[in-house]
């Protein structure tokens, strides 16, 4: 199979991969820095920053699962095309492994937070609310509250 190939085919493949998962880790990295501020909005119980995070959030993932897209058929073509990986190739997937555990630990320890001032909040909520008593069946809104001795 790799006899099919020119060696400037296979340079550009190298080329292409290298830039998709450079720019694979870049994601990461932001996705990692995104879920730093969102572990801060969470602690500070800032609502609206929060919001934001997630939505910043959900288009890094979406930006990592397109480039995820192109980077699975790279490299099975390049692991058909290439004897020998190249040593760069293998230390970013490597980096890229331990920044995918790194983001799905932080993640995970974000929605433990969330999960736990979501707690208090409950908790909070329900200490506000009344207690609710029951209705004296004798007792109407019609009737008279105060009443009137000056006359």
């Amino acid at each position: 199979m790799t006899e099919t190939y020119t060696t400037e085919e296979r340079v550009a493949l190298l080329t292409r991969l290298r830039e998709q998962l450079l720019t694979q880790r870049f994601r990461f990295e932001e996705y990692l820095e995104i879920l730093e501020q969102q572990e801060a909005a969470i602690s500070e119980k800032n609502v609206d920053k929060l919001n934001e995070y997630v939505e910043l959030e959900t288009r890094i993932i979406t930006d990592i699962a397109a480039v995820q897209r192109v980077v699975t058929p790279l490299s099975e073509v390049y692991r058909a095309v290439t004897p020998e990986p190249d040593p760069e190739i293998l230390e970013l997937n490597d980096s890229l492994s331990r920044l995918h555990e790194e983001a799905s630990k932080h993640n995970k320890r974000n929605q433990e937070l969330l999960h736990g001032q979501l707690d208090t909040l409950r908790l909070e909520l329900d200490s506000v609310r009344s207690p609710k008593r029951a209705r004296n069946v004798y007792s109407s809104r019609d009737t008279a509250t105060l009443l009137d001795i000056t006359t």
